[in-house]
């Protein structure tokens, strides 16, 4: 489980890139605080459906697209 979190949180830390936001951004933009975003980032806690959405809402990005390593980012 640990390694499919971790490829989660490389693929919401490369759209953020891509979209040039901090992780205050994007913690603002979806009411979480920066350090969720932080360790949904890095992998180390499973997030909660509901923030998994607020985020990938945020980033203009599908769920599937984060949880499912064979499909790619916009």
């Amino acid at each position: 489980m640990s390694e499919l979190l971790k490829e989660m949180g490389q693929r919401i830390l490369e759209r953020r890139k891509q979209l040039n936001m901090t992780q205050e951004t994007l913690a603002n933009l979806t009411h979480l605080t920066s350090q969720t975003i932080s360790y949904a980032e890095m992998g180390q806690k499973a997030m909660r459906p509901e923030t998994m959405l607020k985020i990938c809402e945020a980033l203009g990005i599908s769920a599937d697209s984060v949880s499912y390593t064979h499909l790619t980012l916009p």
